[in-house]
């Protein structure tokens, strides 16, 4: 199982690397590449992390990473992660989910 990277997504993770080039160029490049790495690994385990309530019903599946949830759907061709929810995680949302946003076993 390979994952599958939308256009939205590839835009999204374009972003950030543009977001962090403003204040610091050198790491944008690893950090972007860090993320992707961490998104390729959810094929060897696509469903070892959580649902997102209230979007089970839509197959909808978040990554910690870092600061950051990398959302996800699994479909038969592979994950799949989903711009529109990857964001990162407010100070409120860390303090709950112990720094990372996880809720279940990673994997």
């Amino acid at each position: 199982m390979m994952v599958l990277w939308t256009r939205a997504a590839e835009a999204g993770l374009e972003e950030i690397s543009d977001y962090i080039r403003a204040d610091n160029p050198e790491p944008a490049v690893s950090f972007v590449n860090e993320i992707i790495d961490a998104g390729e690994a959810i094929a060897k385990t696509p469903r070892a992390f959580a649902l997102v309530p209230p979007l089970e019903h839509k197959g909808i599946r978040r990554r910690p990473f870092g600061n950051y949830l990398i959302f996800y759907r699994v479909t038969p061709s592979g994950p799949v992660p989903n711009r529109d929810r990857s964001r990162r995680l407010s100070d409120d949302e860390k303090s709950r989910h112990g720094g990372l946003g996880e809720t279940t076993t990673p994997g």
